[in-house]
């Protein structure tokens, strides 16, 4: 019966803490590394020239939830980013 209150405080632990924006950017950060490709990631405003550029070398680019943004990891630093997005993959 303890094992089983332990567990259960360990679930609502978790989930209490998920809600937290540093313990989300932390699972965000982890989920941009699940599988592996080279992309470019470009931003426009106004359907003009790019405003920013990355080229992304095994790396994953993700789509937010419930969301135009995207997300992806940049030497180390997560990047999020929505609005006019171009990905190509390589």
């Amino acid at each position: 019966m303890k094992r089983i209150a332990f567990w259960w405080i360990i679930i609502i632990l978790i989930f209490t803490l998920a809600s937290c924006g540093g313990i989300q950017n932390w699972w965000t950060k982890l989920g941009a590394n699940v599988k592996t490709g080279n992309y470019t990631v470009s931003v426009y405003s106004y359907g003009k020239e790019p405003l920013k550029v990355w080229h992304i070398k095994n790396g994953y680019v993700n789509t937010e939830s419930n969301s135009d943004g995207w997300y992806f990891d940049y030497n180390g630093k997560l990047i999020r980013i929505s609005g006019t997005v171009v990905v190509e993959e390589e």
